[in-house]
């Protein structure tokens, strides 16, 4: 069975990973894991598991952890969570057989870890290869906003690095001392653990255990393990695997006699479809009813009053996609596109002369959002969807759509207004003031009306905001005493 067959990959793995050793891998993990994540010695773990009645040597513990703290890290950073939009990125201080080499390190301004490099220099060649390694695995989601210490290294790395394509360009860069109390306070996370007296023995090992010191604290910070990890937690996860390991077999037999339930379904129904196969053969498939957002309809209905054509664009079956057209009142609907088809049909619409909306949320809407003429979000989209959106509002009713686009109408309108007001002005006030007709103090009360009659004008929609909302609130009111009466 599935489940069966992703076991046995597991247990394969494992074996080659500890293929040779003398203890058992749980043993091992465990020591590791003790030492990268707490203040401990060697000497401290070995008088740990004696108490424990096992006996394992110091140097036994000192060979698993150079061995395993790299491939802890490795495995680990593919999960990583994306950093936000500025980082803050600083050096420091490592000794290595009584000499002072550079630990370059970067987190978020949330505080959230970004990535490190342990370096022999302090150079330009040392920041070139810091900023290579953080952003060559995340290059669409490359910061924007970068602060750092008054090294004067890093512009050249940052300008270097806009070169090659790893930044965008013209990110803002900027050193300013109390936001880097964070990063620097930040440090001491790592140092805490690492060797009180001399330090490392040679930079290989500083390599390989700093590299597991940093997965620790990505595994605290960024996946959410920041409480205790005790004994009695581990002994009940290892419970719950060991029932889900006998009751797989039974799970998956449920599911197939399921399958023979929902497989019944036309080909050509209206419903989003997942398969479930083993060696190409189907197993299940299952059939899901797309549930539209909040305020969907009314949206529709909204950006149809403003004379504004809707369309579609989904990489769902044409059926799916019809299927909510029709719920929406939508006439034109295209399925079965591909992200690059996604874009080509906005860049054929721009094409026409129109200007195009796009509103997405999920990881295949990022490129036609970058490439319609605006684009927007929701707060619940991806990251790398609301990377590529210029708007991002934040709850999930559509009504949003037709409330920014009737804003920015009605603040067009008032910027043409405010032209119009200052253009008025000065056909009428500059040739009475050449004509010599207007004193210094009637210029400056008559300066200070216009520039007092624009920003007035500018207010409106705020104004006109707040009557509204009193409005739907009175509205309310009355309804619910209605309703009471």
């Amino acid at each position: 069975m599935i489940l069966n067959a992703i076991a046995e990959k597991l247990k394969r793995q494992s074996k080659d990973y500890f293929k040779g050793r003398h203890f058992e891998a749980w043993l091992i993990v465990q020591a590791v894991t003790w030492y990268l994540r707490y203040p401990l010695s060697y000497r401290d773990l070995e008088e740990m598991f004696e108490e424990r009645g096992f006996e394992v040597d110091h140097s036994t513990i000192n060979r698993s952890v150079l061995s395993y703290a790299p491939m802890i890290e490795k495995r680990l950073r593919q999960f990583r969570r994306p950093h936000c939009e500025s980082v803050r990125i600083d050096e420091t201080y490592v000794k290595i057989r009584g000499k002072w080499r550079y630990l370059y390190r970067a987190i978020d301004k949330h505080g959230n870890p970004v990535d490190f490099l342990l370096s022999a220099k302090r150079d330009l060649e040392a920041a070139k290869r810091f900023f290579r390694k953080t952003l060559k695995d995340q290059p669409l989601l490359s910061p924007n906003k970068i602060c750092t210490d008054g090294a004067n290294t890093f512009p050249s790395a940052i300008k270097a690095s806009v070169e090659d394509g790893l930044l965008q360009p013209d990110p803002v860069h900027y050193v300013t001392k109390h936001l880097q109390q964070g990063i620097e306070s930040d440090h001491f996370r790592v140092k805490k653990n690492m060797p009180k007296i001399g330090g490392f023995q040679s930079f290989n090992t500083a390599r390989r255990t700093i590299a597991g010191f940093e997965a620790m604290l990505w595994l605290r910070k960024v996946f959410g393990f920041s409480g205790g990890w005790t004994i009695n937690d581990q002994d009940d996860a290892s419970s719950d695997l060991q029932r889900l390991t006998k009751h797989e077999n039974s799970i998956v037999q449920g599911i197939a006699a399921a399958s023979v339930e929902v497989c019944d379904e036309p080909a050509d129904s209206p419903f989003s479809e997942v398969v479930l196969s083993k060696n190409g053969v189907d197993l299940a498939r299952f059939f899901f009813d797309d549930t539209l957002r909040p305020g969907a309809c009314e949206a529709i209905d909204r950006l149809d009053a403003a004379g504004l054509e809707t369309l579609i664009v989904s990489g769902d079956r044409q059926t799916v996609v019809d299927n909510t057209a029709h719920a929406l009142g939508i006439e034109r609907a295209l399925g079965s596109l591909t992200p690059k088809q996604k874009v080509e049909e906005c860049q054929r619409l721009n094409g026409e002369g129109r200007r195009v909306l796009m509103v997405g949320d999920g990881i295949n809407h990022a490129p036609a959002l970058a490439a319609a003429h605006v684009s927007m979000a929701p707060a619940t989209a991806s990251d790398i969807g609301r990377q590529a959106a210029d708007l991002v509002f934040f709850n999930d009713r559509l009504e949003a759509v037709p409330e920014a686009i009737a804003v920015a109408r009605r603040s067009a309108n008032l910027i043409r207004q405010n032209f119009a007001l200052a253009i008025g002005y000065n056909v009428l006030a500059v040739p009475i003031a050449i004509a010599g007709l207007a004193t210094p103090l009637i210029a400056a009360v008559a300066m200070s009306t216009s520039s007092i009659i624009v920003v007035t004008n500018a207010l409106r929609p705020n104004a006109f905001g707040k009557r509204r909302d009193m409005h739907t609130r009175g509205r309310a009111g009355r309804s619910a005493e209605v309703k009471a009466s």
